[in-house]
């Protein structure tokens, strides 16, 4: 079992990557013997796209690595400007 530990709300990088993601969830996948399931070593995570958007991806845990808080970059709160 490829299990890694990683939960939901970790902040996560693929390790080819530098987009950095929240997990989301547990995937549920079909199998055709036991029908649908939860499976932990696959996760949902997100992230946020200038052009595309929200984007979502079911992603194997050993393709992600943890991301400690102090290496995330501060990100500056969009405001609206008052006209």
């Amino acid at each position: 079992m490829d299990f890694k530990g990683l939960k939901p709300g970790n902040k996560v990088v693929r390790k080819n990557g530098n987009v950095v993601m929240t997990i989301q969830r547990y995937a549920k996948l079909y199998n055709s013997l036991v029908g649908w399931h939860t499976d932990k070593n696959f996760v949902i995570c997100t992230w946020y796209d200038k052009d595309k958007g929200r984007i979502e991806e079911i992603i194997h845990q050993r393709h992600l690595v943890k991301v400690k808080s102090r290496d995330i970059p501060d990100v500056k709160l969009y405001t609206r400007p008052n006209y």
